[in-house]
């Protein structure tokens, strides 16, 4: 049986020793054997956990989420149904650069045949920052479901920052009603934002690959991660870490 030291393992992750090292002491992926000497090794088996944990961080997926992933009895259905996901989301990017390039295309043959200045062809459209290499998985995954949660992070960062006021407020100078005031606000809109949230997102099955919509108070009281929920698929009836997505219900 092949054993790997730690140095040994990151060469073979093209990682760091320093994150094999993290991935051990959070008991993400710990090795099989410690010799008497305390030298930590690796056997195949962890090489190959590793390298499921490196190529899913490079999709930007948290260490919390891959944990938890792992410690899933169907953990290698729940990272295949991210992969999926992933793919879904690749081939929409391929269908819009294509689009870019189709349109691009037919510019370039006006201009040519017009010999007019480039400028009088080109559409308006707004501007974006291009994305970068090893942007957030949760960005990267699903447009719309991105865009939703910019706009809920925008709504809750006044929010927070009156909790934060209120609650110095009290402490410092005995004043409690801004807490209440911030309290009265801040139930309702939290109310309302997990109720539209419910509204925007399905989740996908990794026993079934169903996509389906749960009861709201399922949602609600599920334990989760940024880009997961333990739920009931009511295909199979099969409780696991479902993937969110935007995509219609089956």
């Amino acid at each position: 049986m092949e054993k790997y030291t730690t140095g040994e393992a990151a060469e073979l992750c093209n990682t760091t020793v320093r994150a094999i090292q993290y991935y051990d002491s959070n008991n993400i992926v710990s090795p099989s054997e410690v010799s008497e000497g305390g030298r930590r090794l690796y056997h195949e088996k962890d090489i190959d956990k590793l390298k499921a944990v490196c190529y899913l961080r490079s999709l930007g997926v948290s260490l919390k989420s891959i944990k938890r992933i792992f410690a899933e009895d169907n953990s290698s259905k729940v990272v295949a149904t991210v992969l999926k996901e992933r793919k879904l989301s690749i081939l929409e990017e391929i269908k819009e650069r294509n689009a870019d390039l189709k349109e691009i295309d037919e510019i370039l043959s006006a201009f040519s045949a017009d010999n007019q200045p480039i400028g009088g062809l080109l559409p308006i459209k707004p501007q974006t920052e291009k994305k970068k290499k090893g942007e957030k998985f949760m960005k990267n995954n699903d447009k719309k479901l991105t865009k939703f949660r910019i706009a809920m992070l925008l709504c809750l960062i006044p929010l927070a920052a009156l909790q934060i006021t209120s609650i110095v407020l009290w402490i410092v100078q005995g004043i409690w009603w801004p807490f209440a005031v911030w309290f009265a606000i801040a139930v309702p809109s939290a109310i309302g934002w997990s109720k539209i949230y419910f509204d925007t997102v399905n989740y996908v099955c990794p026993e079934c690959g169903k996509v389906f919509k749960p009861k709201f108070k399922a949602v609600f009281w599920a334990y989760h991660t940024p880009n997961t929920r333990k739920l009931v698929c009511p295909h199979c009836l099969k409780k696991s870490m479902c993937v969110e997505t935007t995509r219609e219900p089956d």
